[in-house]
């Protein structure tokens, strides 16, 4: 990462799999003296931008937004750290684009050097350490839905990408990623293809799978059901934020369309006190 980051960035990291290595390599080793560090959440580093005991959420994140507003340079964020709004995302990191206003565009764009690391390090990489794997899982699931929504609908697949996609196939977060890549694409997806993929992640799943990437499973299912007209698809949303009740749940969102859409204000209404009891 500390290879691939822009000159002179500000770098929002977020917790122990980036804040510790970046901050080791940056600020004992000496490595990219240009960057400048910033704890996302506050907990570490001398420079915070806010007390952590003392901020709440809202005021911390308005803080970090209007710090980067006033930012000139490269702004970027590892782990979806920051607010940074349309984004160029390059795999390892986010990185602002200031080219639009859209806050939910995102530009893929992962440089070479990033794409080996992958292919070296990450997409086959099986560690006994339990965190270390974990937190490889995690990348192949980024990867691999990066990877589905930069592919061009129609257009043929080289070699290398699609050896890629194989491999990630194989795997219960890279399956999982690449269903979810292609249901964010932007000329749209087909159907069938995004079945297979969540076939695969149901086949592979782990018996260990944390709460929020089963609660994905079930809402990505969820969001392919209602996409085909299938009212099965409230039961799956269900299912999503009974797992995982927290407020960072995606499926609050399909549940709110959900119910907007069949005109259920009843069910509106005591899906917002659930939310409100989450916080």
């Amino acid at each position: 990462m500390l290879k691939v980051l822009p000159k002179d960035a500000v770098v929002f990291a977020l917790g122990d799999p980036d804040v510790a290595p970046i901050g080791y390599f940056h600020m004992i080793e000496g490595q990219r003296p240009d960057i400048t560090l910033y704890s996302a959440k506050g907990l570490v580093l001398g420079n915070r931008l806010f007390h952590p005991l003392r901020t709440t959420e809202e005021e911390s994140k308005r803080i970090v937004k209007k710090m980067i507003e006033e930012q000139t340079g490269p702004v970027v964020a590892t782990l979806q750290g920051a607010p940074l709004g349309a984004v160029i995302d390059r795999w390892l990191y986010a990185e602002r684009d200031p080219s639009s206003d859209d806050p939910k565009k995102v530009t893929v764009a992962i440089p070479e050097e990033a794409v080996r690391f992958f292919e070296e390090d990450v997409v086959e990489a099986k560690s006994s350490n339990a965190w270390l794997n974990f937190i490889q899982s995690e990348l192949r699931h980024q990867y691999a839905v990066l990877l589905a929504r930069s592919l061009s609908r129609g257009a043929p697949i080289d070699a290398r990408t699609q050896h890629q996609i194989e491999l990630l196939g194989k795997d219960f977060y890279g399956a999982l990623g690449l269903a979810e890549g292609l249901m964010a694409h932007k000329e749209g997806y087909p159907a069938g293809v995004v079945a297979s993929y969540l076939d695969k992640a149901k086949e592979l799943m782990p018996s260990d799978v944390l709460k929020p990437y089963l609660a994905r499973y079930f809402h990505l299912r969820g969001g392919l059901r209602a996409h085909q007209g299938d009212p099965g698809a409230l039961e799956d949303f269900e299912t999503a934020l009974s797992i995982w009740p927290s407020p960072s749940n995606p499926a609050i969102a399909a549940l709110e369309d959900f119910f907007k859409d069949k005109g259920d204000t009843e069910a509106l209404s005591a899906l917002e006190k659930r939310v409100k009891a989450f916080k």
